[in-house]
Parts: structure tokens; sequence; C-alpha cells
């Protein structure tokens, strides 16, 4: 990907606010990284991303916004690893107007849409879904699951504050929905087409 930005930075106090841009990501060259941790695999898809952003040192801490950001996808497709088949594909996706506080832990998205896509829902003869296979089962008897009573540190001191979430409008159009079901003796195989969500408003306040 290629990365620019223009911006200014102060001393005192400290500060940097500017416009960043990064464009041309091709997931599948970072997709290494994590590869190991999904049972997945990233066949296409690339993205842009534009933001405004504000870091400020303050007597409280730092201060980190956010603002005017968008991300588009384009060609996204997933696969189940073993599969033939697509488990999602996103030709058209864009999030406008991404809005960011990490201070104040607030995160507004102005319009999410999407066009053209599909998702395919498989269940298995022994009735797993394929959604649910797509990230590795804990390894039994792992460190995270052993735990001797006593042993455990305190914890340092959180916030009670939850994230607020904001999202003016989410428009899903001409969306694809296939299903496949193999438990019974003779598999199931439908398609539910030109599917469209549009949802208003939407927050966890």
């Amino acid at each position: 990907g290629l990365i620019s930005t223009k911006g200014a930075i102060g001393l005192n106090p400290i500060k940097a606010e500017g416009f960043l841009e990064i464009r041309d990501i091709v997931f599948k060259n970072y997709f290494i990284y994590m590869q190991e941790k999904v049972l997945f695999d990233i066949e296409e898809g690339g993205a842009r991303i534009l933001l405004n952003y504000l870091f400020k040192k303050t007597k409280e801490g730092q201060e980190i916004i956010v603002t005017n950001g968008a991300v588009s996808l384009s060609d996204l497709r997933l696969k189940k690893r073993g599969e033939e088949k697509n488990f999602l594909h996103l030709p058209n996706f864009s999030i406008r107007n991404l809005g960011l506080n990490i201070t104040a832990q607030e995160l507004s998205i102005g319009e999410i849409s999407a066009q053209q896509g599909l998702l395919f829902v498989k269940r298995y003869n022994d009735g797993k879904i394929n959604l649910q296979t797509l990230m590795p089962m804990p390894e039994s008897g792992s460190s995270k699951e052993i735990k001797s009573q006593g042993s455990e540190k305190p914890s340092l001191a959180k916030t009670d504050k939850q994230w607020l979430f904001k999202v003016g409008k989410i428009s899903l159009e001409d969306y694809t929905l296939h299903i496949e079901d193999q438990m019974p003796y003779e598999p199931v195989s439908t398609s539910i087409e030109n599917l469209k969500f549009i949802g208003e408003q939407i927050s966890n306040e």
C-alpha cells in the first residue's frame, strides 16, 4: 500500500494533527501475519482509508481523535480452507464519515453501505455451521485455562464507562444469501436473491 500524510506538529503542548491516506492496500500481502489464527483465507480484496487525525497531550493524559474517516473495500473474497466456494464476497463496501474519540470512548459512523454482496451459509452433516468454524478451537489444557486458586494477580483499575457506538445509516442492497444443508439424506441447496436492508440511527445509548 501507499501512505501519504500532511500535517503539523507542536511541542508545547505536544500535538500532532493532519490528514492521512492509505491506498492500494492488498489484504493478501498482510494476511500472512494472521493466517495461523484463523481457518479461512483471503482470496482477493483491497482497501483505501482516508482520515483526519488529532493527537494532543493534556494534563489529564492524552487525546486521540479521528474525524472525517472513510474506508472502502473492493472485491473482498473470503474462503474457508478446504472449501470450494467463498463464504463471503463484498464487491463494494464503504464506511463514510467515521469519527473516533479514544479518550471519550466514542465511535460514530455516518453511513455503512454495500451492494451486490454474497453470503454462503453451509450446515455440515454433523450439524455444525461453516460460519462457526472459522476460528481454531482453543487448545485443551492451555495455560489460559489452568489457573490455580489465589494465583491470579489483581487487575489494574479500569473505567466503568462503556464505549458509545452510533451509526447514522446502514444500507445493504442486492445481496444474495446462499444456503446449503448437508444433514438431510439428500442435501438441500437454496438461494435468496435481491435482499435489501436499511437501518437508521442505530446506537447503544
